[in-house]
């Protein structure tokens, strides 16, 4: 109980975020950013969706290396991934300028 207010209290305090924490974690790990700013399902969409793509990549690295015909189809799934993550550390960054420019703190 105990606890609780004690993060509550800790939360209100200091409501803003770092748009450059919030990047730089995006850019480590896809939807951390997300997270960081408050986001939780967002940011564990973000997460499912680029290890997913990740995933896909890595399975066929494999037989690519085998048949180079397939090389051409892991660099086009890259293509999402690639467009996936700038856009993860793009919304992180901005959400977090969002949080901060509210006048409404409550």
């Amino acid at each position: 109980m105990l606890e609780t207010s004690v993060l509550k209290a800790s939360i209100s305090d200091n409501p803003k975020k770092s748009p450059i924490i919030a990047a730089v974690t995006s850019f480590f790990i896809p939807g951390l950013g997300q997270v960081y700013n408050g986001d939780l399902i967002k940011g564990l969409a973000f997460i499912i969706i680029g290890t997913i793509l990740v995933l896909l990549a890595f399975v066929f690295i494999i037989p690519a290396l085998m048949a180079p015909i397939l090389l051409v189809f892991v660099l086009v799934l890259s293509i999402p991934y690639l467009v996936f993550w700038t856009y993860n550390i793009y919304d992180a960054y901005r959400t977090a300028e969002k949080i901060n420019s509210r006048t409404d703190f409550k």
